[in-house]
């Protein structure tokens, strides 16, 4: 899974390794050896995910047709105004520090689900014991979530591993940034929402505390809903 953050690259720098343990080099950042994320300027200030696909100027084509828009800097926007990228497949990585997950959310669930479906081909289903809506790829492979917001444009939401979900948070206070919703066991880890240095929000997880995993829960899907 690949993801950018657009926004001030200095600001980016000084929180990101801090917070995950990253080492910046050239706007790219890496955990250990491997790169996991890049650091890019933006007016627009977010985590904008690359969706995997086999193809990708194929991929470009097909959502065109579905009624996405594709931006001078090659990102995409859906109708929805959430925005992400487009890249060749890529090995996963789920220790902390690693972005594992990424969810749309927005006011129009089930329009979006069709968008995606159509740019796609994705498979949408159910996963876990609350019925969490999951997009997979027809090869099975789980791309991401799917969510609902009360109001704003539809986004990408991104998650990252971490050790210790409450112990991240406090570290995210101590670099400037803030906790949007304080940590809480869910069905898929111990989860908290919060914001960096320029008020780009994200999501923590972890299953040290709770005992249960995002990424099991998603790979057992219970019920096709679509598809």
């Amino acid at each position: 899974m690949w993801v950018d953050i657009a926004g001030d690259p200095g600001a980016a720098a000084a929180f990101y390794p801090a917070l995950f343990g990253w080492r910046v080099e050239r706007g790219v950042c890496h955990l250990g050896e491997r790169a996991v994320a890049g650091i890019r300027p933006g007016r627009h200030r977010g985590w904008v995910p690359s969706l995997p696909v086999d193809d990708v100027a194929d991929a470009r084509q097909r959502v065109l047709r579905a009624g996405g828009r594709l931006g001078a800097d090659g990102l995409v926007t859906d109708p929805f105004g959430a925005v992400f990228g487009l890249a060749g497949p890529d090995e996963e990585a789920y220790e902390p520090g690693a972005p594992v997950w990424v969810e749309h959310r927005g006011r129009e669930p089930e329009q979006a689900r069709t968008f995606y479906q159509e740019a796609f081909g994705y498979l949408c289903q159910h996963a876990g014991p609350a019925g969490y809506v999951t997009f997979q790829a027809p090869g099975g492979l789980a791309i991401g979530g799917l969510g609902r917001a009360a109001r704003g444009r539809a986004e990408w939401v991104t998650y990252f591993s971490v050790a210790d979900t409450d112990d991240a948070t406090e570290t995210v206070l101590a670099l400037g940034g803030r906790v949007k919703t304080a940590p809480e066991d869910s069905d898929f880890g111990r989860v908290a929402t919060v914001a960096d240095n320029q008020g780009v929000a994200f999501v923590l997880v972890s299953t040290a505390r709770s005992g249960s995993g995002l990424l099991t829960q998603t790979d057992k899907p219970i019920v096709t809903i679509c598809g």
